[in-house]
C-alpha cells in the first residue's frame, strides 16, 4: 500500500510507484500458481490499487482471473453434488 500512499502525496518519481505496482501484480500471478485461495484473498485489494494507479490492463488480468477461478468453484461444486440443499 506504500505505492498508494506515494501517489496520494504526489510523491516523485512517479516510475517507481507505478513499477512498484507492477510489481506487486507480478508477485501475485505467482502467487496464484502456489496459492490460488490466497491469491483470491488479495485480488480484491490489488485490483483496487491496481484501478487508482491506472494500470487498467492489470486490475482487469486480477478480476479476470478471480471469476473464472469462482467459476471453477462453482463447477466443481456442482460435479461433486455439493450444490443440493
Amino acid at each position: 500500500m506504500t505505492a498508494l500512499r506515494c501517489r496520494a502525496t504526489r510523491y516523485r518519481p512517479e516510475a517507481d510507484t507505478i513499477r512498484t505496482a507492477r510489481n506487486a501484480h507480478a508477485c501475485w500471478r505467482l502467487l496464484r500458481k502456489e496459492s490460488p485461495e490466497q491469491a483470491t484473498a488479495l485480488a480484491g485489494r490489488l485490483a483496487d490499487m491496481l484501478a487508482i494507479l491506472g494500470e487498467d490492463d492489470r486490475g482487469r488480468d486480477v478480476l479476470a482471473w478471480t471469476e473464472a477461478a469462482a467459476a471453477r468453484a462453482r463447477i466443481a461444486a456442482v460435479g461433486a453434488g455439493l450444490d443440493r440443499a
